[in-house]
């Protein structure tokens, strides 16, 4: 078949051996001179014994041939199961639609072809030497089942493939891709398709040279983000087979990419620039404890790293960084910032933040040391001491919100030592501490005053005797709640009356979502306008307390 087919069909170089028997119908058109003769042709084969180089292939069910010596051939039918004897191919099998050969273009188009591939196939090729280190990468937990349309030139100097959609399980997880493309000639080769990966798909281009070694460029696409330059990764693999990257440049999913490989030290994993961060953006492909954490703590955009990156493949964790943490009108609990710097560091499964430094017109943070380690699958903070200077709550600045009226309310050093636990569960933080409080200046109000409407209520109140202007307080940290153990040294105006905590009922606390519950007792110094002792209770939230006074009966003086 092949010399005469070859004066009408480029075919395939592969050797192709086999019988064919059939029946149908063919019209020859005899040529004029200088004409080719012309064949049309309908037939129904049944193979046999069919074989491309030493793979045997067996059909079920015949195959349909259409042919024409001026367009091509149409073929139908084909079910393909394999066999061969070095690899177990007993459950592999390739289902085309239809097979068609175009004479203008020198293609073959095979349309609505399915290829089925069982797990245990790995375990076959696993046994040849040349696919050992290829299989090593590979961990299919379920069998692959590929619809696709495939097309490629006669020469084989151009290979395409199609595919809608595209599902398979690898190292436990599965994988979702659709508008799967791969465009494969000489030693160029595009791969694109859209990964779905909670909730939203993201397209992910790669352009491959294959010369003395592989160098590639891998681009990371969002649906929303046409105007804006995707972050592209360039890397290489060398001749021994080393993975190599070279560059990082663009955005993707709020973060900013701009390292570019150290050139005092080339072809080694290292790479010198920065990351700007929009964490609004970035948590949404986080893993989920990670993402809860930051939603949790209300972390924003305006954050950036800078300094060395570099990858050690020979690790599970193998991305290390070590430079600075900065930010500049960052958001955090739900404010806004003013610049926060730092020393970062990346290595393997722990995060450290040293030297850390919170300047804003409400106040300054520092911490010597801020410590994320992953133990048992579960990343852990350790954060031995947090020292909080001068802030001013009232100056506080909410996202996208103006600044209310400033308040006396100041907290004048606060000191958080031991803080600890498990991100994935807030009741596992501990800590202790305590702050020093001054409430000074009479306009404005906070927590610790009390509002003119409960005072009017009780006649010749003077509510200089019920606002604390300064104190100390204690506090533990337990069952996500900032327990408050002990109010010190707290007086009001002139020291005419005393406050402090109530020693029955239920503990007070602030809790990590901001609710409170606490009461304070006051005695006072002054007789001449009357002698009873009040309970001040609050309740409600930080943003909303709720204040309530009634006098104490049968008080007794600390």
């Amino acid at each position: 078949i092949r010399p005469m087919l070859s004066n009408f069909v480029q075919l395939p170089k592969a050797s192709i051996e086999g019988h064919l028997k059939g029946n149908g119908i063919c019209h020859f058109h005899m040529p004029k001179e200088g004409e080719k003769i012309k064949i049309l042709a309908d037939i129904d084969f049944e193979p046999s014994n069919l074989t491309i180089e030493k793979l045997r292939l067996y059909n079920s069910g015949s195959l349909n041939v259409n042919f024409s010596s001026e367009s091509g051939f149409l073929m139908q039918g084909l079910d393909f199961s394999f066999y061969n004897k070095d690899l177990d191919l007993s459950y592999l099998t390739c289902k085309i639609g239809q097979v068609s050969y175009d004479l203008n273009s020198k293609n073959y188009f095979l349309k609505d072809t399915n290829i089925y591939i069982p797990q245990s196939l790995k375990t076959s090729f696993e046994k040849l030497d040349r696919f050992k280190s290829i299989c090593k990468y590979i961990e299919l937990d379920d069998d692959v089942d590929l619809m696709c349309d495939i097309q490629f030139a006669s020469d084989l100097s151009r290979l395409e493939i199609f595919s809608n959609k595209t599902c398979f399980a690898l190292k436990g997880k599965k994988h979702n891709l659709k508008d799967l493309y791969l465009d494969l000639r000489d030693k160029n080769c595009l791969l694109s398709f859209d990964y779905f990966y909670k909730d939203k798909f993201y397209k992910i281009k790669n352009d491959f040279n294959f010369g003395k070694e592989i160098s590639a460029k891998t681009s990371f696409h969002e649906e929303k983000s046409q105007n804006i330059k995707p972050l592209q990764i360039s890397w290489i693999v060398d001749e021994n087979k080393n993975l190599l990257i070279k560059e990082m440049i663009g955005y993707f999913c709020g973060t900013d990419f701009m390292f570019q490989e150290d050139i005092d030290k080339l072809n080694s994993n290292k790479l010198f620039g920065s990351l700007k961060i929009d964490n609004t953006k970035l948590r949404g492909i986080l893993p989920k404890n990670i993402e809860d954490s930051m939603k949790r703590f209300s972390v924003g955009s305006g954050y950036e790293i800078g300094g060395n990156l570099s990858f050690d493949f020979s690790k599970p964790n193998f991305i290390n960084f070590e430079g600075l943490f900065s930010g500049k009108d960052f958001e955090l609990l739900d404010f806004q910032f003013k610049t926060m710097f730092a020393k970062f560091k990346i290595l393997d499964n722990f995060i450290q933040i040293s030297d850390f430094k919170i300047s804003d017109q409400a106040g300054i943070v520092t911490i010597n040391e801020l410590l994320f380690q992953k133990k048992n699958n579960k990343w852990q903070l350790n954060m031995p001491v947090l020292k909080i200077k001068d802030l001013r709550p009232s100056l506080m600045k909410p996202i996208d919100k103006p600044l209310d009226e400033m308040t006396p309310f100041l907290i004048r050093e606060l000191v958080l030592k031991d803080f600890k636990g498990n991100l994935d569960n807030k009741n596992s933080f501990s800590g202790n501490g305590y702050f020093h409080f001054i409430n000074s200046f009479k306009r404005g109000h906070s927590v610790f005053d009390f509002p003119a409407d409960v005072l009017s209520r009780i006649v010749g109140i003077d509510q200089e005797l019920l606002t604390p202007v300064t104190g100390k307080m204690d506090f533990n940290v337990k069952n996500a709640k900032f327990n408050l153990s002990k109010l010190t040294d707290s007086f009001s105006e002139s020291e005419r009356s005393k406050f402090f905590l109530l020693g029955k009922g239920q503990k007070h606390y602030v809790d990590f979502d901001g609710n409170i519950y606490l009461n304070i007792a006051m005695k006072q110094y002054v007789l001449f306008k009357f002698t009873e002792s009040f309970v001040i209770s609050i309740r409600g939230n930080l943003d909303d307390p709720q204040f309530n006074l009634k006098k104490k009966r049968g008080f007794l003086l600390n």
